[in-house]
């Protein structure tokens, strides 16, 4: 199978909305229209959405803000009659669902209406979405089932690592899966002192000063909160140092007004949304510590993009995003995500520089691998399921 490929990417969330599956759907689209014949994004509309700047064609389906999650949008795939149409006119090869909602079930109704293969990539723990909203095991347990059910029906169903692998299992999936990690689009290398400096000065950070990053969604599922307590509590050990959140989300307010109660609003940057890549490398490469204590993620990007850096990560022992880290080796990690612990493990961190640049040097090594070398692989595997798919229909006839 020589002909180059036609390929759809399916998701939810797109910029303006910024998360790590729609970081992945991105460069994937961007690889696979560079290497083969096109690659195409399916995603929501966003009004404010500039879809002209992206390297590959983006399709949009009607959809409307989720209520309690405003950057993201949901819809019905069956009310997308004009896209539906659209995608119709186009020879797909294969389909790639990196979600199970609205544009995975479009996805997984045009694989069966144009009788080609799809791929479905589990990324998110549902259930805490689920319970954080609904706070109702059984209406749960019914959602799960009926994500459960979408991956069922594909044809091959990916994970981003082994621990997330086993929270699809926890949801009741008994089929195989397979295992592609996420990569990384920051090129390896340390801070420089000139990086140092326009960083210190866009931020008022003083050239002595720790700096401690957390990049990301500002919600309580990802212990935000635990992260303004931990920081209250290093404070206690008299070091001098810096917080600085890049994000937003529907808790930024409230963190912003938890911080200034305890008395921290000094210490603490609310920087908001950073859209430009390059100002971004030059945050996880200034930083010294990043503190990312979810125990609700699988597989952060972000956790790899401060790896780049040589910004080694402080997380939680045994959740998904502690994955491939080993403590005091090429990451840290504690016990629980409680602010005591953190805040005295992070004044421990930053007394042995030694351990830091050792660890932050290691991160570099071994935790953040190029989406090149991600996405050969699966272009590779793309061209075996569409092979073994074929083949499985030539049997059948």
């Amino acid at each position: 199978m020589d002909k180059e490929l036609i390929i759809g990417q399916f998701n939810d969330s797109f910029p303006p909305a910024i998360d790590g599956v729609a970081t992945t759907l991105i460069n994937y689209a961007g690889y696979f229209h560079r290497e083969e014949k096109c690659c195409c994004a399916v995603v929501p509309y966003y009004p404010s959405a500039r879809y002209e700047d992206f390297s590959f064609p983006v399709l949009t389906f009607a959809s409307l803000p989720v209520p309690f999650r405003r950057q993201y949008r949901f819809s019905h795939p069956r009310l997308n009659f004009k896209l539906s149409s659209r995608l119709m006119d186009i020879d797909f090869d294969i389909l790639h669902a990196h979600s199970p909602f609205t544009s995975g079930r479009l996805a997984l109704i045009l694989a069966k209406k144009q009788n080609i293969p799809i791929v479905a990539t589990f990324h998110t723990k549902f259930r805490d979405d689920i319970m954080a909203v609904i706070k109702n095991d059984m209406i749960a347990d019914k959602m799960i089932d009926h994500i459960v059910a979408f991956y069922n029906e594909c044809d091959a169903v990916w994970v981003v690592n082994g621990a997330t692998g086993k929270t699809l299992e926890e949801y009741g999936y008994k089929k195989d899966y397979r295992i592609a990690p996420n990569g990384c689009d920051i090129p390896v290398g340390p801070c420089t002192e000139e990086i140092r400096e326009r960083v210190n000065r866009h931020y008022q950070i003083a050239p002595g000063q720790k700096l401690i990053l957390y990049v990301g969604q500002h919600t309580y599922q990802k212990n935000t909160k635990v992260i303004i307590k931990s920081i209250g509590e290093l404070k206690t050990y008299g070091v001098d140092f810096k917080m600085l959140f890049v994000g937003d989300g529907d808790k930024k307010g409230h963190l912003e007004e938890m911080a200034a109660e305890m008395g921290l609003a000094d210490d603490v940057i609310f920087a908001g949304c950073v859209a430009d890549r390059q100002h971004l490398e030059d945050i996880y490469r200034r930083a010294d510590l990043f503190l990312f204590p979810s125990i609700y993620d699988n597989a952060p990007l972000v956790v790899r993009e401060a790896a780049a850096g040589h910004t080694p990560s402080l997380l939680i022992e045994a959740s998904n995003a502690a994955d491939g880290i080993i403590d005091n080796e090429n990451g840290f990690l504690v016990s629980r995500p409680c602010e005591r612990e953190i805040g005295k493990r992070i004044y421990d961190i930053f007394s042995d520089e030694e351990l830091l640049k050792r660890v932050g040097q290691k991160a570099s090594e071994t935790v953040c691998v190029p989406w090149e070398t991600v996405l050969r692989d699966v272009h590779g595997q793309y061209r075996d399921i569409i092979r073994s798919y074929r083949d499985r229909q030539r049997r059948a006839i």
